[in-house]
């Protein structure tokens, strides 16, 4: 068989399969035709495209596809009685998990442990909450870019702004994608937190509202900021008790595995690894979880935020670190 008609006979399949209700996907091939979508997920999947604003044209039939996968997901993981926390159908619904993490999560977080400080642990509060102390700025969306460690470090800066008596103001996330690369950073592509600080104690960092987000990699276009840092801070690696006395001083950027975040409703989480791969921001704990807000936008979770059972649940312990105003 010559390459001509491999070719002639691969474009063949691919239009019998689009023509069955398919779509055929290099990395994740979903199996269910449209047609064999209930009615009802058909109503569900309309009135959701509306709420999230969704328009896919040809492509309309696969994301069908995809969306009544993860229903199916949702659905069998909620008459599961021992689960602790609750699926939903999320604004991801229409991803598959591949193209989740491609869009959402960031590369491989290494940890840094150049400078580790040992605080004491005698004494913690049986619970903190930076929200209720006026610590943290409301939820913000990263969008289809890896600068999670962007928001993460800025929502860390914010708190030590107002703990600094400089009042909760909200940082530029853009300035870190856009003028930290010489640090390590890869804009969109992923980076660490701890990079950023770097380039926040040399330059500083401005405000959002000077500096506003764009989620795509740009030119920098700021020299700096007013708000600037003595040094940052590496929790030891995995010590949930150096983790939970630090978060009891400030809010702290911590790395975490959140692969199974895509479905994510609310309670308390802990189906996850260690494969660092997302920044976000740990704002406090009770005896039984750990608050953490996320840059998804407010749409998703519990208003943003998802709840990880305590212990050192999706890693959370293993890359955290915080500035030093």
């Amino acid at each position: 068989m010559n390459k001509a008609t491999i070719v002639i006979l691969a474009l063949t399949l691919t239009a019998v399969l689009t023509g069955l209700g398919y779509y055929v996907y290099s990395k994740e091939k979903t199996t269910t035709p449209t047609s064999a979508v209930p009615s009802a997920v058909a109503d569900l999947w309309s009135h959701w495209k509306t709420k999230n604003n969704k328009k896919y044209g040809t492509e309309d039939q696969y994301r069908l596809s995809v969306f009544y996968e993860n229903y199916q997901k949702v659905m069998t993981h909620q008459k599961n009685p021992s689960k602790t926390y609750n699926l939903g159908f999320t604004k991801f619904m229409d991803l598959t998990n591949d193209e989740f993490k491609a869009r959402y999560l960031s590369t491989k977080v290494v940890a840094n442990q150049s400078h580790v400080k040992i605080l004491p642990t005698a004494n913690a509060p049986a619970s903190v909450d930076w929200r209720t102390k006026g610590a943290v700025t409301d939820v913000k969306d990263q969008g289809q870019c890896g600068s999670c460690w962007a928001f993460s470090t800025t929502g860390s800066l914010e708190g030590a702004s107002f703990l600094a008596g400089k009042g909760l103001q909200s940082f530029s996330e853009q300035q870190l994608v856009d003028c930290s690369t010489s640090e390590g950073n890869q804009g969109c592509n992923g980076g660490l937190m701890d990079y950023a600080f770097t380039y926040v104690e040399a330059n500083g960092i401005t405000l959002e509202s000077e500096y506003p987000y764009t989620a795509v990699d740009g030119t920098c276009s700021a020299t700096g900021g007013d708000f600037k840092i003595s040094s940052y801070v590496d929790v030891a690696a995995g010590d949930v008790d150096q983790l939970a006395a630090a978060v009891v001083n400030q809010p702290i950027s911590i790395a975490v595995d959140a692969n199974n975040w895509q479905l994510y409703s609310s309670g308390v989480f802990s189906d996850c690894e260690t494969s660092l791969d997302h920044g976000v921001l740990l704002v406090g704990y009770t005896a039984d979880y750990w608050i953490v807000k996320n840059s998804w936008a407010e749409s998703w979770g519990e208003s943003g935020y998802i709840r990880l059972a305590r212990g050192n649940t999706c890693g959370l312990a293993n890359a955290a670190s915080y500035p030093v105003a």
